[in-house]
Formats: C-alpha cells, sequence, structure tokens
C-alpha cells in the first residue's frame, strides 16, 4: 500500500507545472512566447515596474535564459513566432519585425501601404508562417500572404461575411494556424460583439466559415489536419468549439463557464488543454467530451492573472502567465530525452574577428559537439564537429576564407543547442 502511494505521488509531482521564470524577471510582465522543441524557446517580456521589453532565449529546457534583444522605448510585442532556431517574426503595436539571427537583431519589414494606421494590417496581431519565406497575415475584413519572407503581401479570397465593407461587417483576424502548407484555421471577430471561425485548404488562397457567427473568437489550436478548436467569448459565456473532422460537421460546443478560457493546445489529437481566467490549468484526455482542473497551483497567488499561451512537445508543455513562464514536464517519460545539463557558458575571441575566432566553451557532461556558422541569409559558411571534455574547452574557428559580415555561430550537442553572433571583418 506504501508502495503504491508513493508511486501515484511521485506520478503527481512529475507532472505539476512549475514556474521556471528567470530571477531577474519575477513579476515581469509577459506578452508572448515562442518554442520550437522541448527545449528551445524565447518570450518577450518587461522587468517591473517599468522598463522595455526584452526577449530572452532559452536552450535547455528552461534552465537558464540569456537576454538577446530589447524592443524600443513604448513597444511591445503581442504575437511572436520562431519558425526555427534563426528565423522569426514578431507583431508590435504598429511594425512587423523579423530576425534571421535567433532574435539577437530584428529588422522592421512593415509594408506603409499595409502597416500604417488605418491600413488592412496595422492592428492585427493574428498570422503564421509554415516556413522561413511562406505565412499568412489576417487583418481588418483580410488575409494577406507572403512567399518572401514579408518583403511583399498579396490579398487572398476570404468569404463575404469577411470581405464586406459595411461598418456592421467589420472583421478582424486575431489568430491564424496550420498544421503543414496547405491545412490552415483563422479565429475571428466583429465589432463589437461577434466573431466567426474560417478554414483554408489550399495554403491560404481562399477561406470558408467554418464556425458560423458566434462569440469573440481569439485563439485557436490543431493537433492534425482534422482535429482542433477555436474559442472566445459571447454576450453572456466562454465558449470553445472543437472538432475531429475539419467541420465537416457543426463543431462540439464547450462552455468554459464560470472560467474565462484564455488558450487552447492539443498535446496530441485526444488530450487538449485550455488556460484560464483565474490561471488555471484545464486538461481533457477523451477529446474535449470532458475537462478537469488539472493544476490551480498558480492561480492560488495570482488570482488576477491569466495563461495566454500554452504549447507542447510531447510531455514537455510550457506557458505564459502575465507574470510568469510555466513548465509541465513529465519526468516519468520524459527523462531519457530531457537532461539536466546547463546551458554551457561560450565565449568568442576575438569578436570581430578576421582569419580566427577561438569559441571558449565550458560544459558539465563530455560530447561530440557540432559548430556551424551560417550566413544571416542562413548559408552554411563552416562546418565541424569537436569532442568535448567536461569543463573549459577553446575551439579555434578557421574563419581565413570567410567574406566580411555577420554570422551565427550554433553549438549543439544532444543536450543543448545555443547560438551566437559573430561578426567577420
Amino acid at each position: 500500500m506504501l508502495a503504491l502511494l508513493l508511486i501515484v505521488f511521485c506520478k503527481a509531482n512529475s507532472q505539476q507545472w512549475q514556474d521556471v521564470t528567470p530571477t531577474s524577471y519575477t513579476d515581469a510582465f509577459f506578452s508572448s512566447m515562442s518554442f520550437i522543441n522541448e527545449k528551445e524557446g524565447w518570450a518577450f517580456a518587461r522587468p517591473v515596474p517599468f522598463g522595455n521589453f526584452d526577449l530572452i532565449h532559452t536552450s535547455d529546457g528552461a534552465q537558464t535564459f540569456e537576454k538577446l534583444f530589447t524592443l524600443t522605448e513604448n513597444m511591445t510585442c503581442w504575437r511572436f513566432q520562431m519558425v526555427d532556431s534563426l528565423y522569426g517574426y514578431a507583431k508590435t503595436e504598429n511594425s512587423f519585425l523579423k530576425t534571421i539571427d535567433g532574435g539577437h537583431s530584428w529588422q522592421d519589414i512593415s509594408d506603409t501601404a499595409l502597416f500604417n494606421i488605418g491600413n488592412p494590417l496595422w492592428s492585427s496581431n493574428g498570422f503564421y508562417f509554415t516556413d522561413r519565406n511562406t505565412g499568412l497575415y489576417g487583418g481588418l475584413n483580410s488575409i494577406y500572404k507572403t512567399l518572401d519572407g514579408g518583403l511583399s503581401f498579396q490579398k487572398m479570397n476570404t468569404p463575404q461575411i469577411i470581405d464586406s465593407t459595411a461598418p456592421e461587417r467589420r472583421y478582424q483576424v486575431n489568430a491564424i494556424y496550420f498544421t503543414d502548407s496547405q491545412y490552415g484555421w483563422a479565429a475571428c471577430h466583429l465589432f463589437w460583439d461577434g466573431g466567426c471561425g474560417m478554414k483554408t485548404v489550399d495554403g491560404g488562397e481562399s477561406w470558408a466559415v467554418c464556425i458560423p457567427a458566434t462569440g469573440y473568437l481569439s485563439y485557436l489550436h490543431f493537433a492534425n489536419n482534422q482535429t482542433g478548436g477555436m474559442g472566445g467569448t459571447a454576450t453572456f459565456s466562454y465558449e470553445l468549439f472543437l472538432t475531429n473532422n475539419n467541420f465537416f460537421t457543426p463543431p462540439a460546443y464547450v462552455s468554459t463557464w464560470p472560467q474565462f478560457a484564455t488558450s487552447i493546445c492539443y498535446q496530441n489529437d485526444i488530450t487538449l488543454w485550455y488556460g484560464a481566467s483565474p490561471p488555471v490549468f484545464n486538461r481533457s484526455t477523451d477529446g474535449g467530451l470532458t475537462f478537469e482542473k488539472y493544476d490551480t497551483t498558480y492561480a492560488t497567488t495570482h488570482a488576477n492573472e491569466s495563461i495566454m499561451d500554452i504549447d507542447f512537445f510531447g510531455n514537455t508543455g510550457y506557458a505564459i502567465a502575465n507574470s510568469a513562464l510555466l513548465k509541465l514536464a513529465d519526468t516519468l517519460t520524459t527523462a531519457s530525452t530531457f537532461l539536466p545539463e546547463s546551458q554551457p557558458v561560450i565565449i568568442l575571441s576575438p569578436n570581430p574577428a578576421s582569419k580566427v575566432c577561438t569559441a571558449k566553451i565550458t560544459v558539465q557532461q563530455p560530447a561530440c559537439t557540432s559548430f556551424d556558422l551560417f550566413t544571416i541569409a542562413g548559408i552554411s559558411a563552416v562546418k565541424s564537429e569537436k569532442f568535448l571534455s567536461a569543463g573549459t574547452n577553446e575551439i579555434p574557428l578557421d574563419l581565413s576564407d570567410l567574406k566580411p559580415g555577420i554570422y551565427i555561430l550554433k553549438v549543439s550537442s544532444p543536450n543543448y543547442s545555443i547560438t551566437k553572433k559573430l561578426v567577420v571583418k
């Protein structure tokens, strides 16, 4: 009997959401996050009481963080997506930003004809990129597509309920999500209190309404091309709309009253989560037929906050609340893939460099490690593998054949992946 109780206790502890907020950002305001796997992710956070938003990065599963970039004064990142370890996009109040070096630097790629105040994309945060160059961006009565990484956009075909210019049909796209290059969905709202859901099966070229006029839809997520859901608010209710056949039949309706559901994420095709305000984690293991209050720990001390975003990679989940970054890791099933080594310390000297640069790297465990140097366009310039011993290692990098410019060094092993900017002169 005691053994059984210990197993149950360990199981519960292994699956509790933990606060993994970096010490220097305790009680900061978190606006957005983006993870690309169970170890590597980014988040925008503003230290209190006042300050500018910092972009912080982890490559070891939120054990350690590094500050990469600080937004200019009064800029807030409301929507953020890293496509891979180098390329990413971010939407602030009045600008659209792009990084091609892992978040170390950002370029404003806002098309003034689209993003200026009063133009179709100026007030929308809903976008999604399926690869480095291909993305869909939703705005007022419109969805636009780019094939060149945001340098140019073309308006897509949306249904009449969206295209109408009548003031009472003024729709805005709040969120977009794709499971592959063809299947995508959009959550929309109608000023003031209404909305609809849309879907595409041709890469966003044309869209159809899949959830008729309903409440204010603001978030969505899909496990695959058939299974997923959207959520939002109506006048006196908080609701989710779930489907397992890509809305071929009317969606299942789930009321989250009295909680205000604020985010949704499918861990797999039958397990899904929604975050709420107060910040309670709710989980379903039967495809959304029933939900349980899975974890109320954070809500007991931060009752006025919300779970604004959730993301899962296998049994490892990440979420942001208003003032915290949270993690769920099932150590009983992920111990073989989630290793406890902290992020290594890497120093490049000299930097800028001309002929040769030395990467001084300190690691806790010996491992075969790859050193990949990329141009800012993502083209591999130098590639090598070295065996690193536990402790401090010095690895020379031959730069003699490289043209002057900015490069990104990616150092990775089975336990971590980290990037550093290197200037070649």
